[in-house]
């Protein structure tokens, strides 16, 4: 048996942002593409990462329907 489930609100704040569309479990093949786009705009990382999933996988018929959102919390870097 588990408990009740738990939420925080998150402040805002700026991020660098992806979509992703496919299996959750990839989603790390994702962050260098984000990361290089971070050092091209001269971004830092500020804080946590979060990973949004988007679709609930009971959902869909394949994975390539499910779609995630990768936030970087950030600020330029001059």
């Amino acid at each position: 048996m588990t408990g009740p489930l738990g939420y925080d609100v998150l402040p805002t704040e700026t991020v660098v942002y992806g979509f992703v569309r496919g299996n959750y479990g990839q989603l790390d093949a994702a962050y260098p593409d984000i990361f290089e786009h971070m050092r091209e705009g001269s971004w830092v990382l500020t804080g946590p990462i979060r990973e949004i999933y988007l679709i609930d996988p009971g959902s869909v018929q394949t994975s390539a329907e499910l779609v995630s959102e990768l936030q970087m919390p950030a600020r330029p870097l001059y």
